[in-house]
């Protein structure tokens, strides 16, 4: 079985917004990891971009996995994102000081996505199918009419779903 693909995206010192960069990851289809030095105190719950930053995880489903201090003045600036759904990371702290003022994280992930469940599929053989007796059905279906303005898209994809 072979393992899923990771694509990560590496921010330094947020050079975009984190909504912008998340939507864009989570449009790839892919299991991702999100790492690098947001610059923001994640620890302090009153900060603005602390907040921002927990709504924009929170709307993508997206935890934050570097707990504990990652900096030499004792603040979370780097952060290791993933999916809320990842099981099982093994996450380590190196103190900051030995390199540079920040710390090195080093995460061992094992990615578990969860796989949707994909509705049966109907499949017609057209090559079979009575053209002229098709168009004609159609024809004489609620498909065919102008709807009301006061139908509802809803309404309107339940009509197509029910007839076709």
């Amino acid at each position: 079985m072979s393992s899923p693909s990771i694509d990560r995206a590496l921010l330094g010192r947020q050079r975009h917004s984190s909504i912008t960069l998340f939507d864009y990851v989570s449009l790839l289809g892919c299991v991702f990891v999100v790492g690098g030095d947001f610059n923001v105190h994640v620890e302090d719950v009153v900060d603005p971009d602390a907040i921002r930053l927990t709504e924009a995880m929170y709307a993508f489903c997206l935890v934050q996995i570097a707990q504990g201090p990652t900096h030499q003045l004792v603040g979370i600036l780097e952060l290791v994102i993933l999916p809320h759904d990842t099981a099982d990371v093994q996450t380590i702290i190196h103190p900051p000081g030995i390199v540079s003022d920040q710390s090195l994280i080093v995460s061992d992930a094992l990615i578990r996505p969860a796989r949707p469940v994909q509705p049966p599929r109907t499949v017609r053989g057209w090559r079979l199918v009575d053209r002229a007796a098709f168009v004609q059905a159609l024809a004489d279906s609620s498909l065919a009419r102008i709807p009301a303005e006061s139908e509802t898209a809803e309404e309107l994809f339940s009509d197509y779903n029910r007839v076709l």
